[in-house]
């Protein structure tokens, strides 16, 4: 899978919607990385979203 490398950034494809949702909406991203439930029920992990957007070039942390 393209990106899954930490040497290799995640596609354009990727990226794209984390950079959206930093631009558009950060308590939409806040509410991800802060709500279990919901971060479970969309199998994303904290840690994982975080390497995703910070890879991505957004730089995120869970302090938004």
């Amino acid at each position: 899978m393209k990106g899954s490398s930490s040497s290799e950034p995640p596609s354009a494809a990727c990226c794209m919607p984390p950079k959206q949702i930093l631009a558009s909406d950060r308590k939409c991203l806040c509410t991800v990385f802060t709500d279990p439930v919901l971060s479970k029920s969309l199998n994303v992990m904290q840690d994982d979203a975080l390497n995703l957007v910070n890879s991505s070039g957004a730089y995120a942390d869970s302090s938004l």
